[in-house]
């Protein structure tokens, strides 16, 4: 093989992340020549290739120079897709569980609704894996129907759902299939077998991240995104640019890190873990009430026991985020999470928790860390937001699947 194709098939899965991560900043060969400092016929070289696969298209001229010599630009075959599916608790407002579901929508390469398509979602009878492949084999018959009537084409699936999912496509553990789904579960290769397609299993928080990691254009290259949902809190690790699962795929089990050894028993059996006390359900549990929205009123109306309950609960996310600082350093901290404990304007359980943890981070954090982590400038540092749309996490669903693509090009598994 010549020199110079082979420096070209090195430069292809690079270009092409490029593309799929320009958002709506147009990428062309000649950007691309400027910000990698490669030569411009073994840029040509890549593109044409990744044209000629079908990975990418030409789109649009614009003027590139003050001559106003065109430039064309480069983008993502529209009609390739992937599925991004959502296996989620249904949860109502007040934090009840109203059932588990599937939540799917078509992702086109650069991460977009193919078609502008929106989510679709579908229950899911039972907590248990028989009725999840069911459930997710009849998203993808009703999201492959749509893309093909439209020219599209899928080529493989991305599923994420909450727990402990290793690299080889199975489910060690998950609530979402329920609390007697004690052993590992090939879920992987059930569903691939079930609907003929290439699965990609993740978990939920580590999707987020990777989606955060190709779509969004953040400046640190070492953050952490922590999900905090009506009874479960998940963190997905990005470490110098690259999402962090752990050896086994355990990494961000954030929600049963060992809080206190006197506490409630969590859904994992073990005793005092960190969703067993500071999410909506484990307050409600602990005030003994039925529903986070009995929790919003106590609040409102200045009851003592609601705050202290509150209180001790963020303190408690706040012990823990500390514990993450302290290990892995991060840039930012983002916290996703339900509008109760995150809205501050809207609820007033949002105002007592967070400063609560704002105080416990302050307080917990290593002294070196403490001029970032003051109530003065922690919010610089840490950003809390509501949870992501369903598009949002259904792109984050096939963003493994996007990434699995670029990486083909190199003939790597990264």
């Amino acid at each position: 093989m010549a020199l110079h194709t082979k420096l070209a098939e090195q430069v292809e899965p690079d270009l092409l992340a490029a593309v799929i991560c320009a958002g709506d900043s147009p990428m062309s060969r000649l950007r691309y020549v400027t910000e990698s400092g490669l030569s411009a016929p073994t840029v040509s070289r890549a593109a044409r290739a990744l044209i000629k696969d079908g990975l990418l298209a030409e789109g649009e001229q614009f003027p590139i120079d003050r001559r106003g010599r065109p430039e064309i630009t480069l983008k993502v075959n529209p009609k390739r897709v992937h599925l991004g599916l959502v296996v989620e608790d249904e949860a109502e407002p007040a934090g009840r569980s109203a059932g588990v579901r599937v939540v799917g929508m078509p992702v086109t390469l650069d991460g977009k609704p193919f078609e502008g398509l929106s989510p679709i979602a579908v229950p899911i009878a039972h907590r248990k894996i028989p009725d999840l492949i069911t459930s997710v084999a009849d998203t993808v018959r009703q999201l492959r129907h749509k893309v093909e009537e439209r020219g599209g084409g899928v080529e493989g699936v991305g599923v994420t759902l909450g727990g402990h999912i290793s690299a080889d496509n199975w489910v060690e553990y998950s609530s979402n299939i329920g609390s007697e789904q004690d052993q590992p579960s090939p879920l992987g290769s059930h569903l691939q077998e079930a609907i003929q397609l290439p699965v990609m299993l993740e978990n939920d928080a580590n999707a987020l991240a990777r989606r955060h990691l190709w779509f969004t254009q953040e400046p640190t290259s070492t953050y952490a995104i922590v999900l905090l949902k009506a009874d479960g809190i998940g963190c997905g690790i990005v470490a110098d640019g690259s999402v962090f699962s752990g050896a086994r795929g355990m990494a961000g089990e954030f929600g049963h890190l060992p809080m206190d050894p006197n506490g409630p028993v969590c859904r994992c059996k073990n005793d005092g873990c960190l969703e067993a006390i500071a999410t909506p359900r484990a307050i409600s549990r602990s005030l003994g009430v039925d529903g986070f929205d009995q929790v919003i009123r106590a609040a409102a109306d200045h009851d003592e026991e609601a705050a202290r309950v509150l209180g001790e609960a963020g303190s408690c996310l706040g012990r823990a985020l500390a514990m993450l600082i302290n290990l892995v350093d991060p840039g930012k901290i983002f916290l996703l999470g339900v509008d109760e404990l995150t809205d501050r304007e809207a609820n007033p359980t949002a105002a007592v928790y967070l400063d609560a943890m704002a105080e416990a981070v302050q307080k917990h954090v290593f002294r070196s860390a403490r001029d970032r982590y003051d109530l003065e400038h922690i919010w610089a540092y840490l950003t809390v937001s509501g949870l992501l749309t369903e598009t949002e996490t259904t792109v984050a669903a096939a963003a493994q699947c996007i990434q699995g693509v670029v990486s083909s090009r190199s003939g790597s598994n990264g």
